[in-house]
């Protein structure tokens, strides 16, 4: 195949390796292929697309919710994000069984989007560091799961009872909030009508008052 070539002024035939052509063509559009797939998928990941890998959508739902082995560093991600936080007090790894692994937490989806609303503390408690956190929070029988409010003051949640899948979705659900719970105290003269159902005198009935649930301070 010959084409003409311009060459100081002249024009001139030249011959051109049609074989030669026709493999770079054929690697041209090659490559164009793939960089148009390349570029669909990439704006896919970047629209918010699910995962395809289960695996990658636990590890999504990890970075959403920190966990930590140190106490001081916990607390202060709490504090700084308003989140409740978790602890869970693990004897140490010899007792493998009796742990509560980071594994187990976010076993199922429901559990992996609650965790989403707490910072995460598992803390070893053989280590020096583990034994100072069991002693802060009392020196229970371990394994131990806690809970502190949003506000790092209070204990709203702790036990040392066998955390099966249910119990633990259900401590999750109940304090994601991170708020103190509340309780009904009954007013002075509720208790009075109470005490002499027999009177004749009728006192004005008072809106019942809401007070702190008795929370432990750790």
């Amino acid at each position: 195949m010959y084409f003409e070539s311009m060459y100081h002024g002249v024009h001139q035939p030249v011959k051109v390796n049609t074989a030669r052509s026709g493999r770079a063509h054929e690697w041209f559009l090659r490559a164009t292929i793939i960089a148009a797939t390349l570029a669909v998928l990439t704006s896919a990941d970047v629209a918010g697309g699910e995962p395809d890998n289960p695996s990658d959508a636990k590890r999504a739902d990890a970075a959403a919710s920190p966990h930590f082995t140190n106490y001081s560093e916990a607390h202060r991600v709490a504090r700084l994000s308003g989140k409740p936080m978790l602890v869970i007090l693990n004897p140490d790894k010899q007792s493998a069984k009796n742990s509560i692994s980071l594994d187990y937490l976010r076993r199922t989806r429901q559990r992996r989007e609650l965790l989403q609303d707490y910072v995460i503390l598992i803390v070893d408690t053989k280590t020096p560091h583990g034994q100072i956190c069991h002693g802060l929070f009392g020196s229970h029988p371990l394994p131990r799961v806690a809970v502190i409010d949003k506000y790092q003051g209070y204990l709203t949640y702790e036990s040392s009872e066998r955390m099966y899948g249910q119990l633990l979705t259900d401590v999750l659900q109940a304090h994601r909030s991170g708020e103190l719970p509340t309780m009904q105290v009954a007013t002075q003269s509720e208790v009075e009508v109470e005490s002499e159902p027999t009177s004749q005198q009728q006192t004005p009935q008072q809106e019942p008052q809401t007070a702190q649930a008795p929370c432990r301070r750790y």
